[in-house]
């Protein structure tokens, strides 16, 4: 049959891109549409003949690039038996709003799949959107979108693996939500990454609920600029009130990804890690990362950036909802850098560090209310100053110590030329529900001699104190600091 075409040639071009403004806001770098097809039929069959089914829209697109795939009015669903076929024509852009703007949102349901196992949409092209669908009862083995190949792909305002509303999973789920898999098509300018996954409810996988494996410069919780917070809610239910969950991990960044960012997600309630990242310059920031086995793992790659997160707590920073482990548990990776994180009320330490050669700067967060300790090495207690000897994970880099004080000037010794900071102490940091909040920073002289003069209000038994180093290793949390602090010398780093 001959596909349905909505509207053909220049001047209609033109007239469908007033007519769907609305729907483009987030491609503005995407051509005028060639044509626009409406999908009029559930079913899910070929030959194309008489109604239009999403397979045979998809075949059409692909011979035709730029085209709009839009759904009839009415049209609750679309009843999947098999694996769409791939996406390979350019600029497809797959919405679940009918040709007016009106949100038809149709479900592309797996429940009646009688085929083989697969994804239940693949994206081989660049320029493709899926945005206003649902996809749910997708059989396990496949993801609900598979993206493997192509750049300036957009997943956007889509729930995957639990329809709005809902409270309780389906009885099947598809093992991944979102998989970018072997696409390094992605570049560092503007605009032109592999993918952006914002805005969508992405919950009640087998498996993650979105993974990267090999793969470059994917956003996932941002606009197309890679900016603009568009976050997605991953493990929760669409409202982000309830527990949904993915069976495994919320996001997951394997191993030979390069340039992703995580940034403005809500990622709850999945089984195994909020975020589990293992690749090169991941960025990390402004999540809520919360009642998962742990908040977020790092094993392994280099200069991962983690900031301004809320780990064990609800997105206000301020209810509890602990994660059941570690907060942040780093067993691997280099050239770490975090700051400005709260992590507070998790069930195992705050902040562990593990594994030999392991380097995590870690500076101004506020951390408190662990299991464990604020900062653990070795995720194994507190560890005296000098007790062990490198290699280990931050070097065992020792705390500083106070050597005196003078009213608000305190002075002290610590490693060659490195960085102190101050925290106010919550409880004993030294011991597990202890912590502290930031306060201020100073620098060692290259003898390790350091002062500092405390803000206003604060006395010398309120304060703790870490360090860190030019290489990027960071200590534990030193305990508090006794009113009278005898003078003593800064501990090397030696055997047992």
């Amino acid at each position: 049959m001959t596909p349905k075409l909505f509207m053909n040639g220049l001047a209609t071009s033109l007239a469908l891109a007033v007519l769907l403004a609305p729907l483009a806001a987030s491609r503005a770098v995407q051509a005028a549409p060639t044509s626009t097809l409406v999908v009029d039929d559930s079913g899910d069959f070929t030959p194309c003949s008489g109604s239009l089914t999403l397979r045979c829209a998809i075949l059409a697109a692909n011979a035709a690039p730029f085209t709009n795939i839009r759904f009839a009015p009415g049209l609750p669903a679309v009843l999947l038996n098999s694996p769409l076929p791939a996406i390979t024509g350019e600029g497809t852009w797959i919405d679940g709003h009918d040709i007016s703007s009106g949100c038809v949102c149709p479900r592309l349901d797996g429940a009646f799949w009688s085929g083989a196992t697969g994804n239940a949409l693949t994206i081989d092209a660049s320029y493709v959107t899926i945005s206003n669908i649902r996809i749910v009862d997708i059989p396990s083995g496949g993801a609900d979108i598979a993206i493997i190949g192509g750049a300036h792909t957009d997943i956007s305002s889509d729930d995957l693996g639990l329809l709005p509303g809902a409270t309780q999973c389906p009885a099947a789920s598809s093992t991944v939500g979102v998989e970018v898999v072997n696409d390094n098509m992605g570049t560092a300018d503007a605009y032109n990454g592999v993918a952006y996954i914002y805005g969508d409810t992405i919950s009640c996988h087998g498996g993650s609920g979105i993974e990267v494996i090999n793969s470059n410069y994917v956003y996932i919780g941002t606009q197309r600029d890679g900016v603009t917070p568009a976050g997605n809610k991953i493990g929760s239910t669409s409202d982000g009130t309830r527990a949904a969950g993915n069976r495994y991990d919320g996001v997951r960044v394997a191993v030979n990804s390069d340039q992703v960012t995580v940034r403005n997600n809500l990622i709850e309630h999945n089984a195994n890690g909020g975020v589990t990242v293992d690749g090169t310059h991941v960025d990390v920031s402004f999540n809520t990362m919360s009642d998962n086995l742990w908040g977020l793992a790092v094993g392994g790659g280099s200069t991962q950036t983690i900031i301004s997160n809320k780990i064990g707590t609800s997105a206000d920073g301020l209810t509890a909802l602990p994660n059941h482990r570690e907060g942040i548990l780093i067993s691997g990776g280099t050239g770490l850098f975090l700051s400005d994180n709260v992590v507070a009320n998790n069930g195992g330490a705050g902040l562990a560090v593990t594994g030999n050669g392991t380097q995590a700067l870690i500076e101004n967060n506020s951390i408190s209310n662990n299991g464990g300790l604020p900062i653990d090495l070795g995720d194994d207690g507190a560890t005296r100053n000098g007790l062990f000897f490198p290699p280990g994970p931050n070097a065992w880099l020792p705390y500083p110590v106070v050597t005196g004080a003078s009213g608000s000037l305190i002075e002290g010794t610590t490693c060659s030329s490195c960085a102190v900071y101050v925290y106010r102490a919550i409880g004993n940091p030294a011991q597990p529900h202890g912590g502290g909040v930031f306060l201020t920073n100073t620098l060692a002289n290259a003898f390790g001699q350091w002062g500092v003069t405390l803000p206003a209000g604060v006395t010398i038994t309120d304060i703790s104190l870490t360090a860190f180093n030019a290489a990027g290793d960071s200590s534990e949390m030193s305990p508090r600091v006794p009113a009278s602090p005898r003078w003593q010398l800064f501990l090397p780093l030696a055997r047992r």
